[in-house]
């Protein structure tokens, strides 16, 4: 059994570090690609097949502080759009992720600043 980064077993729908150094999307486990891209953002933006936002204040609308949630298809859209993104934090980062069945994940850490995502 897989457990989360404190030792409680990984919950359905709900994004986590894993305690093997994985993280969990809510359905399955992915492996770290690269911690920090810097270049060609865009294409990891617009190809993930998930997008988790790991902010490490307060995710807006949970009241839940270090919140990891799946982004909308809206904020998607708009990150996919610009290309880029910008976070308030200098040690905000965008990491790359998969999965052994080869599904990607793009995960934000940090307060998003660019593009706008309104969420």
């Amino acid at each position: 059994m897989v457990l989360d980064h404190s030792g409680y077993p990984l919950r359905r729908g709900e994004p986590e570090y894993t305690d093997d150094d994985r993280f969990w999307d809510g359905t399955r486990l992915h492996h770290l690609i690269h911690d920090d891209v810097a270049k060609r953002q865009g294409v990891l933006l617009s190809t993930a097949d998930v997008v988790v936002l790991n902010s490490m204040g307060c995710c807006p609308g949970t009241g839940h502080c270090g919140s990891k949630v799946i982004a909308s298809e809206k904020a998607r859209r708009r990150l996919a759009a610009a290309g880029f993104v910008r976070f308030e934090e200098p040690e905000g980062t965008l990491q790359h992720w998969e999965a052994d069945d080869g599904t990607t994940l793009a995960l934000l850490v940090g307060e998003v600043t660019r593009p706008f995502l309104g969420q």
